[in-house]
């Protein structure tokens, strides 16, 4: 069974946010010491040192209780511990106080797509995408969200415009390979796990669905 990649920005093939919370803009903290304490807590939250993270985030909303990065940091916690309504109580807090904010909206985005809401996740992704029309991990994202709902003309654009803007972006690739191999054009399929492979060679998953997609048009050896 083929299935998309889900594109955590941990292992994003294309994105250029290694971490979610590496690009926290630290906007509205104009405290030196402010920032020293939230750049602290995001270096334990990447490290999963998620109880001493949460307690310098809760410090600092007790000071400032609409802090954007703080609440945000605590959504990314709460998202990590899969406790998914409350992350996305936190998230929404966050836009609240800093509307538009990027990152905000795509974990907010993912935690959405995760619970089954695809409309409010797609509308997450695309506030992103009006604000930068060539996010890759909102493309992709999005891309993936409207293939998991059958909308597959407009996941396959969102894949093409990824690859458009990087043309080495292996995930773009795989994801709309999926798509083709869900409509049955699986030569199509086969063209864009071929080119996902040669990006990422190591890709099982890649490899498996263009050997189901070989077998469906009954090319066995090069199934095998």
């Amino acid at each position: 069974m083929t299935s998309f990649w889900q594109n955590n920005p941990e292992i994003n093939g294309c994105s250029d946010r290694e971490n979610t919370l590496e690009n926290i803009a630290l906007r509205g903290v104009s405290c030196t010491a402010t920032r020293a304490r939230i750049e602290e807590a995001n270096a334990l939250n990447r490290q999963n040192e998620l109880k001493k993270a949460y307690g310098i985030y809760k410090d600092i909303l007790d000071k400032d209780p609409d802090n954007t990065d703080s609440l945000f940091g605590i959504g990314v916690i709460l998202e990590k511990q899969q406790k998914f309504n409350l992350a996305i109580q936190f998230l929404s807090k966050a836009l609240d106080s800093n509307p538009g904010k990027t990152q905000v909206l795509l974990t907010r985005g993912r935690i959405f797509r995760l619970q089954g809401a695809s409309k409010n996740a797609i509308s997450d992704f695309t506030e992103v995408i009006l604000n930068d029309p060539h996010n890759l991990e909102a493309l992709i994202a999005r891309g993936i969200t409207f293939g998991q709902t059958s909308q597959f003309k407009a996941a396959i654009d969102d894949f093409s415009r990824t690859i458009g803007v990087n043309p080495s972006c292996a995930e773009a690739f795989y994801n709309r390979g999926v798509v083709y191999e869900k409509l049955h054009k699986f030569e199509a399929a086969i063209g864009d796990y071929s080119t996902a492979i040669k990006l990422r060679p190591k890709d099982y998953k890649a490899y498996n669905n263009r050997g189901l997609a070989f077998r469906e048009i009954k090319q066995f050896d090069k199934s095998i």
